[in-house]
């Protein structure tokens, strides 16, 4: 039985990009990680909870309850270099409660 300190939670919700028209769904052929990085980092903070228990998902550079979501390219090191994107991730802290999460 594990203790009550190896709970570890957290929520996330992920949205697919779609055209405006029509809702067609955005591939990684027409979105690229780094300017959708960009405006996802532009969004504003202001009034969000600490970020202090996010985990940092690499290649992203900036802690953020907004990550680009998609398939990670590694490196011959298997560190996360790119993303290839299929959409947008909102997400909570890693929490040790699901009434602190």
């Amino acid at each position: 039985m594990s203790s009550r300190s190896d709970f570890r939670f957290g929520l996330e919700t992920e949205y697919m990009i779609a055209e405006k028209e029509g809702f067609r769904p955005c591939w990684y052929k027409e979105i690229r990680f780094e300017p959708l990085n960009r405006l996802v980092e532009d969004i504003s903070l202001q009034g969000i909870p600490s970020l202090e228990k996010l985990e940092l998902e690499p290649p992203h550079q900036r802690y953020m309850p907004y990550i680009v979501d998609g398939y990670h390219l590694a490196d011959m090191n298997f560190r996360a270099i790119d993303i290839l994107p299929k959409g947008v991730e909102v997400r909570t802290p890693v929490c040790q409660t699901i009434q602190e999460c």
